[in-house]
């Protein structure tokens, strides 16, 4: 017989409440936390995680890993988000450590600036086998000049990781039109180059 033994405690995030299989029941993220601790068990387990983007134009990361990194041993994880509404947003079965999953703005664009409301994230293990301890990672980050990642709702026309001008991106994310570079820059004004 197989014993399932709950989440482990984990320094940071907050532990998984079972059962949590689907949206209505899912385990909400608590207040200063980096995510969650959880396990699947039995075989077949699926976690759903409630996440809430506060502030319309928020960027998430999510990523699945073992406790003290890396992906948990016999893991093959699927990683799903979706949107208040129930349609899917984004997905992933290993795009992060090992066979672990990650979604993120860089691979994921759909996860760049979303709308305010509950998210949920589905974690499945696709061997079918229990996994006894892993962590949900999640980073939800207002818009932010300077962080590499183009937020057009928020005003950015590039975002070129650094906050100097004279780079071809100005220090507040707007692209810098230098005549005679050979590039018409229209958005910068310029009408040809």
């Amino acid at each position: 017989p197989i014993t399932c033994d709950g989440a482990p405690d984990v320094a940071g995030y907050g532990p998984e409440d079972e059962p949590n299989a689907i949206a209505a029941i899912a385990t909400p993220l608590v207040d200063g936390t980096q995510g969650f601790s959880a396990s699947i068990c039995p075989p077949g387990d699926i976690d759903v995680f409630a996440i809430p983007i506060t502030s319309p134009g928020e960027s998430l990361r999510l990523e699945i890993k073992a406790a003290g990194g890396g992906c948990p041993p016999g893991a093959a994880t699927r990683l799903r988000l979706f949107a208040p509404d129930g349609s899917l947003v984004a997905q992933d079965t290993s795009g992060g450590d090992g066979q672990c999953s990650l979604i993120s703005p860089q691979s994921h664009p759909a996860v760049l600036s979303l709308p305010a409301g509950t998210f949920h994230a589905q974690v499945e293990n696709l061997n079918f086998t229990k996994i006894d301890a892993y962590v949900l990672d999640v980073l939800a980050q207002a818009p932010s000049c300077g962080d590499a990642l183009i937020q057009a709702p928020a005003g950015e026309q590039c975002d070129d990781g650094n906050n100097v001008s004279g780079d071809g991106c100005t220090a507040d994310c707007l692209i810098e039109a230098v005549c005679g570079d050979g590039i018409a820059h229209f958005v910068a004004g310029e009408q040809c180059d």
